[in-house]
């Protein structure tokens, strides 16, 4: 175990040579020769870290140790400490790597222009987890777009909407119009503050209302149909990569509660099958709770919905399910007594 992790950080230091000598040589090169060296740099070291973990992953708190040792010299290559993405994922400012800045940066898809650092982002940025992120964006403005083609009016619930920008540009392109009203609740004052910019030019929707509040508290209230009414479509993309199955289940409950009897409710979640899973724990120490079709599927049994289906966005990266009104939520069993 040892060699591996002493090979771990002589690739860290070749990374960190290889670096420089980008910075060095970058005036005189092509951009595509500085881009491939950069991802066939980064495409080394993930290798590395991923055959580390699949021989000595088995030993969790041993692996979370060489981690993060890891991570602390990966940081420390300056390209790398530069890059506004990683760092933001790696700080945590707002206590998770998934916050909204990250999220709308990843949507933004700009590199920082900064030499060498341009190139580290856009590695990052073209990994498939980041790619599904964006559609996950466009998977939820379609299927708004196709609620509203059969309603006039329309009421949408985005729960941790956080950077909220697929209601910005939906707003924007016109679908979310006066007949529409959309509640967006994140936990973090400073993501509502955030999404209201964004909303900044669109004077045409003024049913968009952005609320302070926890989803654990959300998900244990008992006066969310007073509060919120009675939804159209409930969204809620991200959320679930970070909740545990018990918790998992109450949010979903308290959200079918809000459905009207034709209403669906999505639920994203990342699937197991996330091939930028090294890239997000060893890189950006960004860790998520992955699940298969099946294990996401029985949360939304156990929470007593039957009524639908799992989809993907292209990549399969990204599942969501999506459910009717058709299935009666029964009482869980801490709730029956």
């Amino acid at each position: 175990m040892e060699e591996k992790v002493r090979t771990l950080f002589r690739e860290i230091e070749c990374c960190r040579d290889a670096f420089m000598d980008c910075e060095r040589m970058s005036q005189d090169l092509p951009i595509h020769a500085v881009k491939g060296y950069v991802d066939w740099v980064l495409e080394g070291l993930l290798d590395v870290c991923g055959d580390y973990e699949r021989k000595y992953g088995r030993n969790v708190v041993q692996l979370e140790v060489v981690r993060e040792r890891f991570q602390k010299e990966f940081f420390s290559i300056d390209a790398i400490g530069r890059s506004p993405f990683l760092r933001q994922c790696f700080l945590k400012p707002y206590g998770y790597s998934g916050d909204f800045r990250t999220i709308d940066m990843i949507y933004r898809n700009r590199p920082a222009p900064d030499g060498v650092v341009t190139h580290v982002e856009r590695f990052a940025y073209d990994a498939p987890a980041c790619r599904a992120v964006r559609n996950r964006k466009e998977f939820l403005k379609e299927k708004v777009r196709e609620e509203k083609c059969m309603k006039r009016e329309l009421s949408i619930l985005n729960l941790a909407s956080g950077p909220a920008r697929e209601i910005a540009e939906l707003a924007e392109e016109g679908t979310l119009d006066e007949n529409c009203r959309v509640i967006n609740i994140d936990h973090e004052p400073e993501a509502h503050d955030y999404a209201m910019g964004l909303l900044n030019g669109v004077t045409k929707q003024t049913g968009i209302d952005y609320i302070v509040e926890d989803a654990y508290r959300f998900s244990l209230r008992k006066d969310n149909l007073d509060r919120y009414g009675a939804q159209d479509l409930i969204l809620c993309a991200g959320l679930f990569d970070y909740l545990d199955d018990a918790w998992a289940v109450r949010v979903l409950r308290a959200l079918f509660a809000l459905l009207r009897e034709d209403g669906i409710l999505i639920v994203g979640n990342f699937s197991h099958e996330n091939p930028s899973r090294t890239l997000m724990e060893w890189f950006a120490d960004w860790k998520l709770i992955h699940r298969d079709e099946e294990t996401f599927a029985g949360l939304f049994r156990k929470a007593g919905i039957t009524d639908m289906v799992i989809e993907k966005e292209s990549l399969g990266v990204n599942l969501f399910g999506v459910a009717g009104k058709g299935s009666t939520v029964k009482p869980f069993p801490d709730d029956a007594a």
